[in-house]
């Protein structure tokens, strides 16, 4: 038969504050792109790891490739364009252009 301890309920309790904590920061960080420091996506999978995020910590494929924000960008145009406002696609174009 198990007897349960007194500091059980501390560390259970310990841990899921601080989870609670680390979730919180781990949230809050933006995803990895093509531009980010190395240093950045380490602190970012490992935040997310010890927030028990690892599917978003393993999620940043697509966006870590280096054509993302213009493949991105073309949709979003294609996208404006078949709506009928080539004018605002046109804007699009200008704003998140790196080149």
């Amino acid at each position: 038969m198990l007897i349960p301890h007194p500091w059980d309920e501390v560390v259970l309790g310990g841990y899921t504050v601080l989870n609670f904590a680390v979730n919180g920061v781990a949230q809050s960080l933006d995803a990895p792109t093509a531009q980010s420091t190395p240093q950045y996506r380490f602190w970012f999978r490992l935040v997310n790891y010890v927030a028990l995020n690892s599917k978003r910590a393993n999620s940043t494929t697509i966006e870590q490739s280096p054509n993302f924000v213009p493949a991105a960008e073309a949709y979003m145009q294609q996208r404006l364009k078949d709506a009928g406002r080539a004018d605002v696609a046109d804007k699009l174009k200008v704003v998140t252009s790196n080149g």
